[in-house]
């Protein structure tokens, strides 16, 4: 067994679903030991009969210094962000790592490559770059602007709930979007703006109200929408010149582009954000069969059906971390770890998450958030 507490327990071998520790003394998550992490840093009693740090540092210090009896700091190879061989956000030295009980090399709970890389474990064989990275990956420079003053017309998930907030839905490709607009709009009879509001010549519309299009269920009354369409750019910015964000006619807003709605709304009539995730490899295999068959879809590609999903995985076709790049309103060019900080402080601030795989009780933490 090691030495050192992993997550409430005392093992060697496995943590967080079987990262191998290989039997260090090295401690985490709260516990006390030759070396520590995550705000309880190591030590023993002293001769004086006092309980003192060690010099191997914690959670809590920014800075590299080496630490000395009596203080809270962090070594020299591992901290919070200033790791000598991390990565970012990560503790990822010999001697501690952010939460998680790691190997010789540590980060986030993930066994990086021979050097690190942000919790990724590269595929066998996996050509790395000469820094140790995967290829198109960067370490990003660290100083990132997370003020989110960009999304500043959405709320943070955490403020008081006010009568003129707007739901704001998220919709990832394949995610489950069409469950969760059903249930907004069949199900609850809400007003939503969504492509749908332009169908039946409702694009051309001079002034912004909720119409009806299409037809419905035998037996049950239309849909509502409003006469915009949040689901596309164009669409965003034509809502926004007719007074979407006075006119307080949706219940709830369907869109890809989080940036761009922003502009939808206003500081006394803020947007709340909510998604459903699913794994990013289900939601990549789902999508190469949707484009194959999706003929009303701008994407569709029937000559997809010729291809190995292999042969769709490492092709130009396949989405270039698409969730990301939403998330940071960095459309094209290369991404670092810069972009990933970002899009992480805009899922913990901005969004409430849901689950595909479990759908029910994600429909139903939805309902009582609104």
């Amino acid at each position: 067994g090691s030495e050192g507490g992993m997550y409430g327990a005392t093992t060697s071998s496995e943590m967080n679903g079987g990262i191998t520790a290989e039997n260090t003394a090295e401690g985490a998550y709260g516990a006390t030991t030759t070396s520590g992490a995550y705000g309880e840093t190591a030590g023993g009693t002293m001769p004086d009969g006092t309980y003192s740090t060690s010099a191997t540092g914690a959670y809590n210090s920014f800075g590299d210094a080496s630490g000395a009896e009596g203080s809270t700091s962090e070594a020299t190879n591992g901290a919070y962000g200033e790791a000598t061989d991390g990565a970012y956000g990560e503790a990822t030295a010999t001697d501690e790592a952010y939460g998680e009980a790691t190997a010789t090399e540590g980060a986030y709970g993930e066994t990086p490559p021979a050097e690190e890389a942000y919790g990724e474990i590269p595929a066998e064989g996996a050509e790395m770059t000469p820094e140790g990275y995967l290829p198109g990956t960067a370490p990003g420079t660290g100083n990132v602007d997370l003020s989110l003053v960009e999304l500043d017309n959405f709320k943070d998930t955490w403020d008081p709930y006010e009568p003129s907030d707007n739901a704001v839905f998220w919709h990832i490709p394949k995610a489950g979007g069409s469950t969760v607009k059903d249930v907004i709009g069949t199900c609850h009879r809400f007003v939503m703006a969504t492509e749908f509001g332009i169908t039946d010549g409702h694009e051309n519309d001079p002034e912004i109200a909720v119409v009806y299009p299409g037809g419905g269920p035998v037996g049950q009354d239309r849909s509502p929408f409003v006469n915009v369409d949040t689901t596309t750019i164009a669409g965003i910015e034509r809502a926004k010149q007719m007074g979407f964000a006075d006119s307080g006619l949706a219940d709830a807003v369907v869109t890809p582009f989080i940036y761009e709605a922003n502009e939808l709304f206003t500081p006394t009539a803020k947007g709340r954000l909510f998604t459903v995730f699913r794994h990013p490899i289900d939601r990549a295999i789902s999508l190469f069969y949707y484009i194959q068959v999706a003929d009303w879809e701008p994407s569709y590609r029937p000559d997809l059906q010729e291809w190995t999903l292999e042969q769709y995985a490492t092709s130009d076709v396949a989405e270039n971390n698409w969730m990301t790049r939403q998330l940071t309103n960095q459309l094209e060019g290369d991404l670092n770890d810069d972009h990933l900080a970002l899009a992480m402080e805009v899922i913990r601030r901005k969004f409430m998450v849901g689950l595909m795989t479990q759908i029910e009780r994600t429909v139903e933490r939805f309902e009582r958030y609104f």
